[in-house]
């Protein structure tokens, strides 16, 4: 691609973000209005494929940034935020897995209706986060 094609897929790249931002910064007026007037705004379902992310170093500090943006939302997160946020998204991952198998075995193993199965669950998701946050306050020492 000659540099003419790379300056002008730049260009258009940027338009089209504008054109986006636009069109976000529009529709966050109009939540901002609604939520004046007691009006929340609805959860936005965002298509995941338009998750991207990068890494940069920062030009006044040197050190390592990771760029996270979906659509046109946009943040920059230090190396460490970013690990922590990946680390939270296995948990979740995990923990949607053995949800979904839990649920599956108490349907189709225990026979258990949908209600008494998603019950269940319920208690089950109840109990793993206790244990999670019981597991957060353990101290060092008692843990070896």
């Amino acid at each position: 691609m000659g540099y003419e094609q790379r300056i002008n897929q730049a260009v258009n790249q940027l338009h089209d973000d504008l054109n986006r931002q636009r069109r976000r910064i529009e529709e966050l007026e109009t939540q901002l209005a609604a939520a004046v007037n007691g009006h929340l705004p609805e959860i936005q379902h965002l298509d995941p494929s338009m998750i991207q992310v990068a890494s940069l170093i920062s030009g006044t500090t040197g050190q390592p940034k990771i760029i996270l943006r979906w659509f046109t939302h946009y943040a920059q997160l230090e190396a460490d935020a970013a690990r922590g946020l990946a680390f939270q998204l296995l948990e979740v991952i995990e923990a949607a897995k053995s949800d979904a198998f839990i649920l599956s075995f108490m349907r189709q193993k225990a026979g258990l209706s949908e209600e008494k199965a998603v019950r269940v669950l319920t208690d089950f998701r109840a109990f793993r986060e206790k244990e999670d946050n019981d597991d957060q306050h353990i101290p060092p020492s008692a843990g070896a």
